[in-house]
Order: structure tokens, then C-alpha cells, then sequence
């Protein structure tokens, strides 16, 4: 049986998650966006809440839970993403969160299993206050 590469999995993940949210309602503004502290996989705006998303995407026969692979370290890593973007782009106020999406693909690279975990990297406060 073939498999997709990890490159090719991860892009397939994060174009799944970008149509579920926008069939949702999010507005997508940024895709790979990159900041001193690494990369945001998607930020998009839902309502008046910049919303941060997390894409972990995984190939299996098993219903393995992709997002369980978002470490502490990790988390640590999506705050300072999500705090250097805000400061970036003088979004001082505005209302944020950090969201996970976790993707099973099946071989041929189609969606078995989406799960969209909101507010998943808990953070004390929502707004940027700096």
C-alpha cells in the first residue's frame, strides 16, 4: 500500500481544516504565517476573535487522536506565535484564542475523522493587554 509523505500529509491537513473552517464561517487571513518564535499553521477571524489553529494531521487505520501529539512545549510555542502576531499587527484589545484541529486521512488522503478542539491551548485571558 502507498503512502503520503509527511510534507504532502501536513499541507492535506491544513487545506482540510482551511475548507471545514470556512464552510463554518471563518474568515481565513493567514495560512504558514511565520513569526520570530516559528509558524502558525491558519489564523482566521471568527466574529470579532482572531482565532489561531493548531493543524495536526495523521495517517492511520486506527482512530489515533492526532491532537495528542500537541505537547507542553508546544503549547508553550503556540502562545508565543499567537502573543508575537497580535503585537505584530497592533491588535492591542482585540479578542484571541488558540484553537487545535486534529485530521485522520485514510491512504488515498481524504478526511476519515475531523475534530476541532476550541480554546485548546488554555491561556489566562483572551485579550492582548501590553
Amino acid at each position: 500500500m502507498p503512502t503520503l509523505h509527511k510534507q504532502t500529509v501536513g499541507q492535506t491537513g491544513e487545506r482540510i481544516a482551511e475548507n471545514y473552517l470556512r464552510f463554518r464561517g471563518y474568515k481565513i487571513i493567514g495560512r504558514n504565517v511565520r513569526t520570530f518564535f516559528g509558524e502558525i499553521d491558519i489564523i482566521a477571524r471568527h466574529a470579532a476573535t482572531i482565532v489561531f489553529i493548531e493543524v495536526k494531521t495523521l495517517t492511520t487505520d486506527e482512530p489515533a487522536m492526532p491532537l495528542y501529539s500537541i505537547t507542553e512545549d508546544k503549547k508553550t510555542k503556540l502562545i508565543q506565535n499567537a502573543l508575537s502576531y497580535m503585537k505584530q499587527m497592533h491588535c492591542r484589545g482585540k479578542r484571541f484564542r488558540i484553537d487545535a484541529i486534529g485530521i485522520n486521512l485514510d491512504i488515498s488522503g481524504k478526511a476519515k475523522m475531523i475534530k476541532h478542539i476550541r480554546g485548546a491551548v488554555n491561556m489566562e485571558g483572551s485579550y492582548l493587554d501590553y
